[in-house]
């Protein structure tokens, strides 16, 4: 996943396509919600880091789809 993000990542930083980078941060903001499902808690920092990430990140897609429009 981490290589997947990070590949993506690299290639829009030369296409500087916003819808593109709306979907890898929405890709993004799934893949740290689940991590409470896999972790099995909401006590681990590394859950309760993911979900503060994955709420910063959630409002650029939404800010870039309603700037596009």
């Amino acid at each position: 996943m981490y290589l997947a993000i990070g590949h993506a990542s690299a290639l829009l930083l030369f296409l500087r396509e916003p819808k593109l980078v709306a979907v890898l941060l929405l890709m993004q903001v799934v893949y740290k919600v689940i991590t409470p499902l896999t972790v099995g808690t909401l006590r681990n920092p590394v859950v309760v880091s993911n979900l503060g990430i994955a709420s910063f990140h959630a409002v650029t897609p939404v800010l870039i789809w309603q700037a596009r429009q």
